[in-house]
């Protein structure tokens, strides 16, 4: 484990003060390979070579998440190179510094096997997530980052008060879990739940729960959407396996204490699950109510948790389906943003068609969030819709709609059709598996002047002749095979 750390921080610092952006790239792509070296030797029979420095632990629960995490980073990384293309050299090797550092400390959460281990780098996760949201230096980004930064002291704040009650439980000293579950049993009752209390409130915050559940919307507003991506399902599980690790360690006192804890996390989820639910149809703002929807899902797990038995590896599958999915919808929305310049639901009108009952969550939906309400009229978009079928029944459930819906195939100038949509079935399968990878190809506008309130995108983008479309809320006839956006 010390070899990931000095290559993990090396690449990163590489990354940091390189001149290029191939350079930026290059050292990205190596920190990506010491992730996916790890995880396989991990996954194998190899953990013995990896040594934990009497300060990890290297189980399935960390494994499972870490995975998760080594999947979601690949194509966060993959996306943010074109998401950030237009942006300068210094804020783009910046990102990439501070999101292999934000890759690490979570690394760390998910295989620390000590109280206080788990609790820095917790507090790590949050220095580097705030370099993030403060990618753009506006007004808002400045606002959100202050937010996160005083919401998660306090939490972290929070529990470590929780730790130091549950130092009371201990014999030797050691504040590792294999130590506190054979001490805890004989701990005082009501020490016992008041530190259950502190460190669940604390850790809230990243696992975005009541009460510290606001830090997460404003922080996945301000950030990138690709950062989003990474946020609201890395970070958050690291919040989830840092409450599963008291959790499970309160598991060992049979009776008042453990009857108590999970009545505290039925009562968290359900607040939790309210709170999120209520806002989620009241949003204007396609990453607000994503982050309303992350709220609500932690809500169904942390009910999950309180419950127990069977629910709780249900809430870790849930966490495993809600990683998968939620990420690929953030990484669309940054396609989204780059062809439509905005994130509002009104102005993108029925582009996105959020499945209601798959995006609270609701078993067996958990995995399903896309819904076609609208179907195209092209011949060939429509056969695109169908083959979407196909993907349903996937592991991890869930499709981005491609952006070749909304954005059809080129038009007769530039010679070629869709590339996306003349592909068989399964190679549309793997292709829509790849978070919504396709991005649409752009043809050169004709004219220049702009039309009623209408004004010309700089690239725009064909569809079909006289073909309606839904934008603004509102049906506009397109004769000319461009694609107007709204002022």
């Amino acid at each position: 484990m010390i070899e990931y750390l000095i290559l993990s921080i090396l690449f990163a610092s590489a990354a940091f003060l390189s001149r290029s952006r191939r350079a930026v790239d290059i050292a990205a792509g190596c920190f990506f390979g010491v992730q996916v070296v790890l995880a396989a030797l991990l996954v194998s029979d190899a953990r013995g070579s990896v040594g934990d420095l009497g300060i990890f632990a290297f189980d399935t629960l960390g494994i499972l998440f870490h995975l998760l995490m080594v999947l979601t980073l690949g194509f966060v990384m993959l996306h943010s190179r074109r998401y950030l293309h237009e942006d300068t050299l210094s804020a783009y090797r910046t990102y990439f510094a501070l999101l292999m550092m934000l890759s690490t400390a979570i690394t760390c959460v998910y295989y620390a096997d000590n109280a206080a281990v788990t609790w820095i780098f917790l507090e790590a996760t949050t220095i580097c997530s705030a370099g993030i949201i403060y990618y753009r230096h506006d007004q808002h980004a400045l606002e959100a980052t202050w937010k996160y930064i005083f919401i998660c002291s306090t939490g972290i704040a929070m529990a470590y008060l929780g730790i130091l009650l549950l130092c009371t439980v201990v014999r030797d000293g050691s504040l590792d879990y294999s130590s506190l579950a054979a001490t805890i049993s004989g701990g005082n009752p009501l020490y016992l739940k008041v530190a259950f209390l502190l460190i669940v409130a604390g850790y809230s915050c990243k696992m975005e729960i009541f009460p510290l559940y606001t830090v997460g919307v404003d922080a996945n507003f301000a950030a990138p959407a690709t950062a989003s991506a990474f946020i609201s399902t890395a970070l958050v599980n690291a919040g989830f396996v840092a409450i599963m690790r008291i959790y499970l360690l309160y598991a060992r006192c049979e009776g008042e204490v453990f009857d108590w804890a999970r009545h505290v996390l039925i009562l968290i989820g359900i607040v939790t699950l309210a709170v999120g639910a209520m806002f989620l149809r009241r949003t204007n703002n396609y990453k607000r109510f994503l982050s309303y929807s992350t709220i609500e899902n932690m809500g169904i797990v942390a009910i999950g948790m309180g419950v127990g038995g069977a629910a709780l590896w249900a809430a870790v599958f849930h966490v495993a389906c809600h990683t998968l999915v939620k990420s690929s919808l953030f990484l669309q929305l940054g396609v989204v943003r780059q062809i439509y310049d905005s994130y509002r639901i009104n102005r993108l009108g029925d582009y996105i068609n959020i499945n209601r009952v798959g995006a609270v969550g609701i078993p067996p939906f958990a995995a399903v969030h896309l819904g076609d309400r609208r179907v195209p009229r092209d011949r060939r978009r429509r056969a695109l819709v169908a083959h979407r079928g196909h993907a349903r029944a996937a592991v991890h459930g869930h499709l981005c709609r491609m952006v070749a819906c909304a954005a059809p195939e080129l038009s007769s100038q530039s010679g070629r059709a869709s590339s996306v949509a003349c592909r068989p079935p399964s190679l549309l399968f793997g292709h829509d598996s790849a978070f919504g990878r396709y991005r649409a190809g752009p043809v050169a506008a004709r004219g220049s002047e702009p039309r009623n309130r209408y004004d010309h995108n700089t690239v725009s983008y064909a569809v079909p002749y006289n073909t309606q479309h839904r934008i603004c809320g509102c049906t506009q006839r397109y004769t000319d095979g461009r694609l107007y956006r709204p002022l």
